[in-house]
């Protein structure tokens, strides 16, 4: 039988989430599809960015909480997470295959300005400053989520349903200035502020939650998914509040077909909404959806 062209994308982004990209020096192989046969809506791709199809590109990664990209426990050489998902699938669409390449987050502009890897991996913001050094391809804007307790018992749909409520903070935090700036919303509309208890990490914080001490956390939505999946009989991922940063695959500014050839493939799967069902199966809200772009110096 043959695919629809969002039948065969979701299948690529499903069958992506049972795969892992291999650390080490294998290669994740991204075959177009289970049968050998390109997907339906990716053959003028693979036409059109044909100098993609049949290449292995190094992918520099570095895994961490978030769903982004997530080390996975059972085997530490891999990582699985949105982006790989995404990656895989694009490479499926377009021919190519990928070899992950685990390195600290500072060191992975550097690796690609001395062509040690091709692509970044890693939940990374595509600013205007690193636009400078990389080029991206955006997929998910960036959002701070609330960790609530299961069932949504005190009915938080959104920041401004936080006034007198008990919120666990994280001393140094950036979700602590948008706290701030909601409790002032809050007194300006003669509501009591939401109350902090302050912590010195997200453990400590997620537990005053778990707990009944707080009603709520504030923290990358990233993080939000992950926590809720681990503690999914406690927890829930509540509202998310988007910010004015994406995040993005950074990819060799002289790598032009590279550039275009991923943007492509994330723009067809964003249009058949494959995009979006790949962020809401790792836990991201429907506020982060974000038509992908290129973002270049």
């Amino acid at each position: 039988m043959k695919l629809s062209a969002r039948q065969s994308l979701v299948a690529l982004l499903l069958a992506a989430a049972s795969l892992t990209a291999c650390g080490g020096g294998e290669a994740d192989t991204a075959a177009a599809s289970g049968d050998g046969e390109t997907p339906e809506g990716c053959e003028p791709l693979r036409e059109e960015y044909s100098g993609l199809d049949g290449k292995t590109f190094n992918v520099g990664s570095a895994p961490g909480a978030g769903n982004y990209n997530n080390p996975n426990l059972e085997n530490p050489k891999e990582v699985k997470g949105l982006e790989p998902d995404i990656l895989r699938a694009a490479g499926r669409c377009l021919g190519f295959e990928v070899t992950y390449m685990p390195q600290s987050f500072d060191g992975l502009i550097p690796s690609i300005k001395s062509g040690r890897i091709d692509l970044i991996s890693s939940g990374m913001y595509a600013t205007e400053e690193r636009a400078q050094e990389v080029s991206f391809v955006t997929h998910l804007t960036a959002a701070t989520a609330a960790v609530i307790a299961d069932g949504n018992p005190e009915d938080i749909e959104s920041l401004d349903d936080t006034c007198g409520l008990q919120v666990a903070a994280v001393t140094g935090t950036v979700e602590n200035e948008i706290q701030a700036e909601q409790n002032a919303k809050c007194e300006a509309d003669g509501k009591p502020p939401a109350k902090a208890a302050t912590y010195a990490g997200n453990d400590q914080a997620v537990n005053a939650v778990r707990q009944g001490r707080s009603d709520y956390f504030l923290t990358d939505a990233g993080v939000a998914a992950q926590v809720a999946e681990q503690f999914d009989d406690d927890l829930d991922a509540g509202f998310a509040v988007p910010s004015e940063f994406a995040f993005g695959f950074g990819v060799d500014p002289e790598n032009t077909e590279l550039i275009e050839g991923l943007h492509a493939a994330l723009m067809l799967a964003y249009e058949d909404g494959s995009l979006e069902d790949a962020q809401k199966e790792w836990g991201f809200a429907p506020e982060q959806k974000l038509e992908p772009a290129i973002v270049t110096a």
